[in-house]
């Protein structure tokens, strides 16, 4: 049934106040340090400095921090990535089913040869509404960010596209954007919603399974399946949660310095991982559904960088490996499985640091932002971008 402007309207009109309301009224459960409250940009802007400043785009000045010409930042990015040998990694067991040459079997399948064990895992979920007009064809794609969310979070998705996702940064770097949800029982409401916002932006993929944390691996293979069929042109996918920040300028700088390679699967390396074996613990495995005593090493599902050929040959393997409950878990034994190494990136963290902090500045992924601390952290940078470091910061 057709919608009518009038509606849309009304629903912009709610986003706004969304926005407003994140912008003004949310509150910060964090214990500011009295000593020292401020973003570590110089001029050191105070917490409500930042929550009034209204123009937060990206300005590159001449002496701008983060430039070609600043060697120690162009030193920081060189010694970021690193990719563990082979004597360092777990020793996984490939009998993982399928118990196959799974690299034997991409290549027979991409050559259009016949592969003779069964499909085990096809997606079996259906896309309920389709954005078609995020990577339409001939446009070129850097870096697509699919943002995997919640059917209610609608004031992060708003401060995202306020921030490191916003519409001025993807223009200029070649980003796209792609919200990934699923659906939720007796939410008449909130799926309304969520239907006049995609209407209205146009940005987000719903998909028909019932959203919960042991649907992940769901989820996740959702948004492979989209980039492969609809964004394919896309050199990079990052795969990341609706409650990070991320300096997405900082971040294809990275991928450009490190250079286009094959087989990228990059992140915060989780090594030398274990099962879990008490029952009452929430990443609790039988021994049924892994008997191995190790994990592959892999990225934390948090954030995940990916070249598109990896993504590629991630979506027909995971067709032909048992399915997992844990998502990173599952994209590292399917990478295991064609060989791909995971690279560690020492720029991503899994907890939050704070803009006040001095490491802030080199901070390219963090964790556990609510919408206000992420528009607050996202001023922060461009006010480093802008002025560069209080002279107080320590750049070790």
């Amino acid at each position: 049934m057709a919608i009518s402007g009038r509606r849309i309207v009304t629903f912009g009109l709610i986003m706004t106040a969304v926005y407003i309301l994140i912008y003004v009224c949310g509150v910060s459960k964090r214990v500011k340090d009295p000593s020292d409250p401020r973003c570590i940009a110089k001029g050191s802007a105070t917490f409500e400095e930042l929550d009034s400043m209204q123009n937060f785009s990206l300005d590159y000045p001449s002496k701008y921090i983060y430039s070609k010409e600043n060697t120690k930042w162009l030193e920081i990015l060189g010694k970021s990535l690193y990719q563990p040998g082979k004597e360092s990694l777990n020793v996984f067991n490939e009998t993982y089913p399928l118990n196959v040459n799974m690299r034997e079997l991409l290549n027979t399948y991409k050559s259009g040869g016949y592969v003779s064990p069964l499909k085990v895992n096809e997606y079996p979920f259906r896309f309920i509404r389709n954005p078609t007009k995020v990577c339409e064809n001939g446009q070129k794609v850097f870096l697509l960010f699919i943002i995997k969310s919640a059917l209610r979070h609608f004031d992060r998705r708003q401060a995202i596209r306020q921030t490191w996702a916003n519409q001025e940064l993807c223009k200029r770097f070649g980003i796209r954007r792609l919200f990934l949800t699923g659906i939720m029982r007796g939410q008449t409401r909130f799926h309304e919603f969520l239907r006049d916002e995609i209407i209205y932006y146009g940005d987000t993929l719903q998909i028909d399974f019932f959203d919960m944390y042991y649907n992940n691996t769901w989820k996740t293979r959702g948004g492979i399946k989209w980039a492969v069929n609809e964004c394919k042109q896309a050199e990079y996918v990052m795969l990341v949660d609706d409650d990070f920040y991320v300096a997405s300028d900082l971040l294809v700088q990275l991928l450009h310095t490190a250079g286009r390679s094959r087989d990228f699967y990059m992140g915060w390396l989780n090594g030398n991982p274990t099962p879990v074996r008490n029952m009452r613990d929430k990443w609790f495995v039988s021994k049924r559904d892994f008997p191995y005593p190790v994990y592959p090493d892999f990225i934390s599902a948090g954030a995940i960088v990916m070249s598109m050929d990896f993504v590629v040959d991630l979506y027909i393997a995971s067709q032909y490996t048992n399915h997992f409950k844990f998502d990173d878990v599952f994209v590292g034994i399917v990478a295991s499985k064609l060989k791909v190494t995971p690279v560690s990136c020492n720029l991503f963290t899994m907890f939050k640091i704070w803009f006040t902090a001095d490491r802030f500045w080199k901070t390219l992924v963090s964790h556990e932002y609510k919408p206000k601390e992420l528009l607050q952290a996202w001023k922060c940078h461009v006010l480093i971008s802008k002025h560069g470091l209080d002279s107080s910061i320590d750049t070790s």
